[in-house]
């Protein structure tokens, strides 16, 4: 058996993940969130267990949070430990979900729109999901210019377009 066939344990830079962390989670956003002095569930450590554990690879939720937790207990390790129970971990996210979402989300969008300023806007339209569903378009040149890609398409064919987009047009509150 070669080496290349065994699992390997899972290796990260704590550092480079903390920095990450405080890029995307910076403390700032927190400040007006204030969980009890004696919580296992800090709003910030909830809000980092979270993003780990929602873009891990591992098959369970309950791997998932384990990898997660593990990590963020590295990476925070000056602060109370978070709490051990997968069940806890989502009692407190349920619990602080209106309150995280209400100050991550419009932070995302801005850190997102610093990075990716070129391609934050699609005709008009800052997006931020799609479900992938195709609707065939009437071939107007103006559709034909907002949505058709650069190649060219077969003759006669409509151009395959997202349905549902989920974002904000220009100058407009995506609330």
């Amino acid at each position: 058996m070669s080496h290349q066939d065994r699992p390997l344990p899972l290796v990260s830079n704590h550092q480079t993940i903390k920095q990450v962390l405080d890029w995307l989670l910076a403390p700032a956003v927190f400040a007006s969130l204030r969980g009890g002095r004696l919580a296992t569930w800090k709003p910030r450590l909830l809000a980092a267990t979270a993003v780990l554990w929602a873009t891990t690879d591992l098959s369970t939720l309950h791997e998932r949070f384990t990898q997660a937790r593990k990590i963020i207990t590295k990476v925070f390790r000056w602060q109370l430990a978070p709490g051990v129970s997968y069940q806890g971990f989502m009692k407190m996210l349920a619990q602080w979900q209106d309150e995280l979402l209400a100050a991550v989300v419009p932070h995302f969008r801005e850190r997102m729109q610093e990075v990716h300023q070129a391609q934050w806007e699609t005709a008009g339209y800052a997006v931020f999901a799609g479900d992938g569903s195709r609707a065939a378009l009437a071939r107007t040149v103006s559709l034909e210019a907002a949505f058709a890609p650069g190649r060219r398409r077969r003759k006669g064919s409509s151009p395959p377009v997202p349905v549902k987009w989920l974002g904000s047009r220009r100058g407009t509150s995506a609330g």
